[in-house]
């Protein structure tokens, strides 16, 4: 109830949202609950990291259909990320997926990300079921103002040709955070 898996993703598609497939396990096992939740989508995402085996997992899970692949981290206003992105938009699967990367809590990390290649950017920190991050590091910002910051920040003209789309990651924990959400 804390992770998108296969049934999740596959429900989420049917109803026409987007669930990524967490990245905390190994390769193949990743692929599989990919593999298992395709039925024929084409919004079955999957996350990956920016450490050892990104490309790889990258590479493997578009082969067996996720069209969304999610650099996800914590803090995704970093140069680990910017050298992660680099080297996902030189992959020759490059066409066949799209590439979102995150998370930022301000306008500037928005503009990187979009200046470095994504094509749509995940806003919001700490706000996971599972996530730790303003617990063991403090560092956050509400959602509301994370989102008011980055979509000014995509109406900048110094952000560059590609205005990435936002997605406000608020993570849900109990049934009212899905009410507030909608």
């Amino acid at each position: 109830d804390t992770v998108t898996e296969h049934f999740m993703a596959s429900t989420m598609s049917r109803k026409g949202g987007l669930g990524i497939i967490h990245r905390y396990n190994s390769i193949s096992e990743q692929v599989a609950q990919v593999d298992e939740a395709n039925c024929g989508f084409d919004t079955i995402g999957a996350a990956v990291g920016v450490k050892d085996d990104f490309l790889e997992r990258t590479q493997e899970l578009v082969k067996v259909g996720a069209r969304v692949i999610c650099v996800d981290v914590a803090h995704g206003d970093h140069i680990s990320v910017k050298k992660a992105l680099e080297k996902l938009e030189k992959l020759p699967e490059r066409g066949k997926f799209h590439l979102m990367a995150g998370n930022v809590a301000t306008g500037d990390g928005y503009k990187r990300l979009a200046q470095w290649g994504a094509d749509s950017v995940r806003v919001g920190i700490g706000g996971g079921s599972i996530c730790s991050t303003r617990i063991n590091t403090g560092h956050g910002l509400p959602n509301m103002s994370a989102l008011f910051d980055c979509a000014s920040a995509r109406k900048s003209p110094d952000c560059g040709p590609n205005r990435p789309s936002i997605i406000i990651d608020g993570g849900i924990k109990t049934a009212g955070d899905m009410v507030k959400a909608l």
